[in-house]
């Protein structure tokens, strides 16, 4: 499932995308992909979760962001994180998850 979702976000222009081990965390794994828009951001963010419903069965899944510069999406076992770069180095998330 990771992989499909990476696949995606590459399909769709994404860049310095990361996998963190969620384990610890609230999931199996911690996706983070950065977009070069906003519009980027939130458009492909809704095809994907579209996307994986079509493709996967999920129990829950959690969006979180919708029109800004940093969407989550929770598919329960993965959660995603799209953002705008500044955002990115802004919020250091790649240190939380690290």
């Amino acid at each position: 499932m990771v992989n499909t979702v990476i696949n995606y976000l590459l399909k769709h222009k994404f860049f310095n995308i990361k996998i963190y081990d969620g384990s610890k965390l609230l999931s199996d794994s911690i996706v983070i992909g950065t977009g070069i828009s906003k519009k980027q951001v939130n458009e492909v963010g809704l095809k994907l979760l579209k996307y994986m419903k079509g493709k996967y069965k999920f129990k829950r899944i959690y969006l979180c962001g919708k029109n800004t510069e940093w969407l989550i999406i929770d598919f329960d076992s993965i959660i995603v994180h799209l953002i705008l770069e500044d955002t990115r180095m802004s919020y250091d998330i790649d240190e939380f998850y690290h």
